[in-house]
């Protein structure tokens, strides 16, 4: 599912929600430092800064081209937001999405 928001007269990009059921543990390697923890109505959550990109023969982690922000959910559910912070979004947006989120 993909939302759109707009902020007063500036649009903001694309914002993605995505409901998953995780079947196993799911292993995604980020670079250190680049995963923090935060709070979405008091429960954790896990806010991810960039994501690995190709340059040539090299991956190498880009911060600053995407935001993703993780709720582990009852039951294995997990929610990721995700956007793209050079249309507008950061983490302050994300938690406030996702505290909207019921």
């Amino acid at each position: 599912m993909a939302l759109h928001y707009q902020r007063g007269e500036d649009p903001v990009g694309e914002l993605s929600i995505a409901e998953l059921r995780a079947a196993g543990p799911i292993d995604e390697p980020v670079e250190p430092g680049a995963g923090t923890e935060t709070r979405v109505n008091g429960r954790r959550a896990l806010l991810i800064d960039g994501a690995w990109e190709q340059r040539g023969d090299r991956t190498v982690w880009e911060r600053g081209t995407l935001l993703r922000l993780i709720l582990e959910e009852k039951d294995g559910v997990v929610i990721q937001l995700q956007a793209d912070p050079r249309e507008g979004w950061d983490a302050g947006g994300l938690v406030r999405v996702a505290e909207s989120l019921r």
